[in-house]
């Protein structure tokens, strides 16, 4: 993998053709603005329209052919996802940043997958080249972990400084402070309600007095032996409120930390989905839910 600027190189990114094309097209009109939802394709003519709006764009090629390689989905690690145009192309703008960087895996069939890290604040745009699998796996697409990466995460001791490298992971689904900035008036639901494989329920009927906490939820996995049944297949996360378990007095965990954390107080979220490695502090003996980790200041 590689990284470099190609703001004034590669503008062989608007044709098929070489960066010499390309300067001879570079103020011809290319494709009119669009953004649909299945595709990020870069809604602007071309490169120089791009720096001019504010766009942050990343090209993806080959890397033995120089090729540009078209629909490559490019995912950060708050599980937002876009894909690169048929030019090769993917807006940062459909991305969200983590802790002031860009955190981002690059897959595609028939391609090793690709993660790195661009600084958010960065007015570069960025090449980034996927080596091809070995002949005979190129329909094959690579498992997003390894047991290595599985097991570094399970030794990790839980401590608040590994965050930023633990929400790298393909385990670790994270929320950063700068997210929850956007959304201060937010209660954890809320917070944590656009993370993939997250369901919020709340409830369809209340009484006077009754909880009108919409509740977060998981899918169970594995069922335990003995466990009880779980209704539509969902289960209640451990919480753990800087790196220890949260063991409510009365009622839910959920609704009591909506009461002592508030948006302004958190620094970061974790969310490890059932079933998911985690680091072993925050194992709970016995559960078949998965655990949210809130760390505050």
């Amino acid at each position: 993998m590689r990284h470099t600027s190609f703001t004034t190189l590669m503008l062989g990114l608007l044709v098929a053709g070489s960066p010499r094309a390309a300067i001879a097209q570079r103020d011809t009109t290319a494709k009119s603005a669009s953004r649909d939802s299945a595709s990020a394709n870069v809604p602007v003519a071309t490169i120089a329209q791009a720096e001019a709006s504010g766009i942050k764009l990343l090209g993806i090629s080959d890397a033995n052919t120089g090729g540009w390689i078209d629909h490559a989905t490019v995912r950060d690690t708050l599980g937002d996802e876009t894909l690169t145009s048929d030019i090769g192309v993917a807006a940062l703008s459909e991305l969200r940043p983590l802790m002031g960087y860009y955190m981002l895996e690059v897959r595609k069939p028939g391609y090793t997958p690709q993660r790195f890290k661009l600084k958010a604040d960065t007015s570069e745009e960025f090449l980034v080249s996927l080596t091809p699998n070995p002949l005979g796996q190129a329909t094959v697409l690579p498992a997003m972990t390894t047991t290595a990466a599985m097991q570094s995460l399970e030794r990790d001791p839980g401590l608040r400084q590994g965050f930023f490298t633990r929400c790298q992971s393909a385990f670790a689904a994270c929320v950063g402070p700068k997210d929850v900035e956007l959304r201060p008036t937010e209660q954890l639901e809320g917070l944590v309600a656009n993370t993939h494989g997250i369901t919020i329920k709340c409830p369809t009927t209340r009484g006077p007095g009754d909880d009108a906490t919409c509740l977060i939820k998981m899918l169970s996995w594995p069922i335990l032996p003995g466990s009880k049944p779980v209704p539509d297949g969902l289960c209640n996360p451990t919480f753990f409120l800087n790196g220890r378990e949260w063991s409510a007095l009365a009622g839910g965990s959920q609704q009591q930390l909506n009461q002592f954390v508030v948006p302004a107080n958190i620094d970061g979220i974790e969310i490890y989905l059932s079933g998911q490695p985690r680091p072993i502090r925050w194992a709970v003996p016995n559960s078949n839910c998965g655990a949210i980790v809130i760390w505050t200041h």
